[in-house]
């Protein structure tokens, strides 16, 4: 069975009186284990898609399952890091990386190693007891990882974790992406709109076009990790992807 199941889903929103459909027929399987990465211009319901699998929209039809299991609400099986890093000016690295713990009611102690371990994992070892406005944005957005992860989720959901940074650092954060997925095998649906990205870190890329937004195509990619952008095979892949994009969705 599928770790993730979407069947005939889509998403309706009323503004101004207005019906939009964001999403439309939306049907995907994601595998445990597997990191697959959403693409897409502005506007096909990227966003809205990763925002229903975490259970903070209600699908308008269709459905989620997660093991077998409708989603219907936020859980502790999935984690979210989000664009923006969102974390508590007051409280250091460490406590904020503890703070899910504390939510669960898991003791300070127990916390206070747990949240350890996961910020070594994303290489923050030396900061732990910093506070957010003496980090810098990639290191802020590795303390959202590490959170995200601290209470063992089983999925991993990302929406443009990386895109207010700048080139160099997004880059080393995309291979700690794909080094974090490596070692705790997590399953990951990764937004992005960075074709380049989403060909560096994904088991499998899909495509969504049009407004209302529909899966278009999926790309797997078979190139071995660590994998290099200028190599042929992956500008050839990004290629397609970038022209599956472009082409228009069916009606």
């Amino acid at each position: 069975m599928a770790k993730i199941r979407i069947r005939d889903l889509s998403k309706e929103y009323v503004t101004r009186g207005r019906k939009v459909l964001a999403v439309t027929g939306i049907n995907l399987e994601i595998d445990d284990g597997e990191f697959v990465v959403a693409v897409g211009l502005s506007g096909c319901g990227k966003t809205t898609l990763l925002n229903i699998l975490a259970g903070f929209l209600p699908p308008t039809t269709g459905e989620v399952l997660v093991d077998g299991k409708p989603v219907s609400a936020e859980g502790l099986n999935r984690g979210v890091v989000f664009q923006e890093y969102a974390l508590f000016p007051w409280r250091t690295a460490l406590k904020n990386v503890e703070f899910g713990l504390e939510m669960a009611g898991v003791p300070a102690a127990e916390r206070g190693r747990i949240a350890a371990e996961y910020l070594r994992l994303v290489h923050l070892e030396g900061f732990m007891d910093l506070y957010p406005h003496n980090l810098s944005g990639g290191m802020k957005q590795r303390v959202a990882v590490a959170r995200a992860l601290a209470y063992g989720p089983q999925i991993l959901l990302m929406d443009e974790p990386f895109g207010a940074l700048d080139a160099e650092t997004r880059e080393q954060l995309q291979g700690l992406a794909v080094e974090v997925w490596q070692k705790t095998k997590k399953t990951v649906f990764y937004v992005t709109h960075n074709m380049s990205e989403a060909v560096y870190l994904a088991d499998r890329v899909v495509i969504l076009s049009g407004q209302p937004g529909r899966i278009t195509r999926e790309i797997r990619v078979r190139i071995p990790r660590p994998r290099d952008p200028l190599s042929p095979e992956f500008i050839q892949i990004q290629r397609e992807a970038t022209e599956a994009i472009r082409a228009k969705a069916p009606a």
